[in-house]
């Protein structure tokens, strides 16, 4: 009796596996599609530009994959993939929303890049113009040269959309380019200054005013214009283009620091046989220059060993090549200027002329 019960369950067992086959149900299609769904977007950086939904997403697959696993530890017969279909149809869902997400959140990045570095390379445009109009090297060097073969870099990960590799070389980039601003901004600072703007200009006015009542020739230099103006009785008469040294944005303290001195001075003497064509002598140092250069070496701004410096000049030789603190014109133009001043007269030297000088106008946009 026992062994009949046996055989007919086992009967009814055969007979239901081959009334619904032994083949197990295919895997829903949706599965296939979020494996290669989960790789697009780790490929596309989901970590980086959405790393929380990134992580709700790959929970969500996680969850989808026990219920797919569930599921198959079933009979076959007895396997429905219906849940699991469900289940990672919601998961195909969240991707597609976390794939916009990314696509918006690179386009800001590509957009922020471009931004970037378009800045920067304004700000190297403006240190070289800056170097050039100047002619001084302090301006340019090393930092420039690397910071623009980065930004080069940068470009053409940008173009590439390989954003990932743009931001360290813009950063490689903004970090010599801040240096070199850090370098040259105590250089350039006084030109933009309200006070010293206005010191200056108060000094021209007293050499104007002088001119006018007793209707001498006075000189006026403007060191950053590179313009040396003749004024008789108040009105310009000439101007000439000049040059200057190396150091020609300070103010000289002392001797060999070659920069051209500001303040107001004659001339004391002319040499019509310098070695520089024609010659005329400052009386450098005057007495507030004496004065600045005591109060530099008592707060140790200066070399102990250092004096206050000397033969201080407006000579010929050319105006393009580098002095150690006097003023160069171009020969012929030194003729005419040697010819027209007599000894005695006032001569006074400015950074500039011009409230919103080239330095004053470079140092806002540097900021």
């Amino acid at each position: 009796m026992r062994f009949s019960s046996l055989l007919k369950t086992g009967l009814l067992v055969a007979a239901f596996a081959a009334l619904v086959g032994c083949k197990e149900p295919p895997v829903p299609p949706e599965v296939p599609l979020v494996i290669s769904q989960e790789q697009d977007l780790w490929r596309a950086g989901a970590s980086v530009y959405a790393p929380d939904d990134y992580a709700a997403y790959r929970a969500a697959l996680e969850a989808a994959r026990n219920t797919l696993n569930a599921e198959r530890s079933q009979l076959v017969w007895f396997r429905d993939y219906g849940a699991v279909s469900q289940a990672f149809r919601a998961v195909l869902d969240r991707g597609e929303r976390l794939r916009g997400e990314i696509a918006a959140a690179a386009a800001a990045e590509r957009t922020a890049a471009g931004e970037r570095l378009e800045r920067l390379r304004r700000l190297v445009r403006l240190l070289r113009d800056l170097a050039g109009n100047l002619k001084d090297s302090r301006l340019s060097g090393r930092r420039l040269a690397r910071s623009e073969v980065d930004l080069d870099a940068a470009a053409g990960f940008l173009q590439a959309d390989k954003l990932r590799s743009v931001t360290p070389c813009l950063d490689r980039a903004e970090r010599d380019i801040q240096e070199q601003v850090r370098q040259i901004r105590p250089l350039v600072t006084r030109f933009a200054d309200p006070v010293q703007l206005q010191s200056w200009q108060r000094m021209v006015h007293e050499t104007l005013l002088e001119s006018r009542q007793r209707g001498r020739l006075v000189l006026v230099v403007s060191k950053l214009e590179r313009q040396l103006l003749v004024y008789r009785s108040g009105q310009e008469l000439r101007r000439f283009p000049v040059g200057f040294g190396f150091n020609m944005l300070s103010d000289k303290l002392f001797a060999g620091d070659k920069a051209t001195p500001e303040g107001h001075y004659r001339v004391a003497g002319k040499n019509p046989h310098s070695r520089y064509d024609r010659a005329l002598l400052l009386d450098y140092p005057n007495a507030e220059d004496r004065k600045r250069y005591q109060e530099a070496k008592r707060r140790g701004l200066i070399p102990r060993s250092a004096g206050v410096g000397s033969l201080i000049e407006i000579h010929g030789g050319g105006r393009k090549g580098l002095t150690n603190g006097c003023i160069a014109l171009e020969d012929g133009d030194m003729e005419q200027l040697f010819d027209l001043v007599p000894q005695g007269t006032a001569v006074t030297i400015v950074g500039s002329l011009q409230q919103d000088n080239l330095l004053a106008v470079a140092l806002r946009g540097l900021q």
